[in-house]
């Protein structure tokens, strides 16, 4: 795998979808000055300064951001979802890994890009509407900053945990835009669900089976672990990582056989 080539296809991919980029770059601009807005509209009004309402601001947008990140990571074959853009994608002098590096780039860095720019937008707009309205200015970009460093507050095992969770739901993601060919988020997001219930029920299953056994015998059952706590997160952290692994690989196998003209695109 090439870098050169692996960048001349994230460049395709850039003008390809320039149009779309910056309908949602405004559109995050929009959205961000509103979240502003709804939280500062009171102490516009009364002419002054708004950092009170920033941190319920910054909290709430968050949560989108968490939104945002999967459905963004849902459009990782979103190049290929007609069959134009498909046949031309198929036809880039790229080799199937560099292909699938430069859709990773394209819905990870371009996207951080993307929304960086966004906020850094909409905070120079309303600190001159804070401005000229209360006098003074606040930062939204720093409380929002403020606001996710609280997440590496915790301890290194805690945070490493959330970490690998975050990377396997990732690949799930990433999975389920190579496997599903529409309403990539939705039917992940069920996917996801179904499996967790599934898995969840046949524990319940195997805890009623034993408590049932145990209770015909007339006996206790005891399950100890020598394990301690870091132990069991080390070991929770490392699983995640298998699972996103094994995730990415299969979405990688899935990707290779999308890479082929076959008779779906001529029907």
């Amino acid at each position: 795998m090439k870098p050169n080539r692996t960048f001349a296809v994230v460049k395709w991919n850039l003008i390809d979808s320039r149009r779309a980029l910056i309908r949602e770059c405004l559109g995050l601009i929009l959205l961000t000055f509103v979240i502003i807005f709804v939280n500062s509209i009171d102490a516009w009004l009364a002419g002054t300064q708004t950092v009170s309402n920033v941190g319920t601001a910054a909290e709430m947008y968050t949560i989108i951001l968490v939104i945002l990140a999967a459905y963004w990571t849902s459009l990782f074959c979103q190049n290929m979802k007609t069959k134009n853009t498909a046949v031309n994608f198929l036809m880039l002098p790229a080799t199937n890994g560099e292909k699938y590096a430069a859709n990773m780039i394209q819905q990870t860095i371009v996207r951080v890009v993307e929304l960086v720019v966004a906020i850094a937008c909409a905070d120079i707009i309303q600190a001159v509407i804070s401005f000229c309205v209360g006098g003074g200015m606040f930062s939204f970009s720093y409380w929002l900053v403020m606001t996710l460093s609280y997440f590496f507050h915790k301890d290194a095992l805690t945070v490493l945990l959330f970490t690998c969770v975050a990377i396997s739901a990732h690949a799930f993601l990433v999975l389920g835009a190579c496997f599903f060919r529409k309403h990539h988020l939705i039917f992940t997001a069920l996917t996801a669900f179904l499996i967790n219930s599934v898995i969840g029920g046949v524990m319940a299953l195997i805890g009623w089976l034993i408590k049932r056994w145990a209770v015909e015998h007339d006996c206790t059952v005891y399950i100890t672990s020598t394990l301690t706590s870091e132990q069991n997160m080390l070991l929770s952290s490392a699983s995640f990582l298998l699972m996103a692994a094994f995730f990415y690989w299969l979405s990688f196998r899935l990707f290779k056989g999308m890479q082929v003209i076959t008779n779906r695109f001529h029907n």
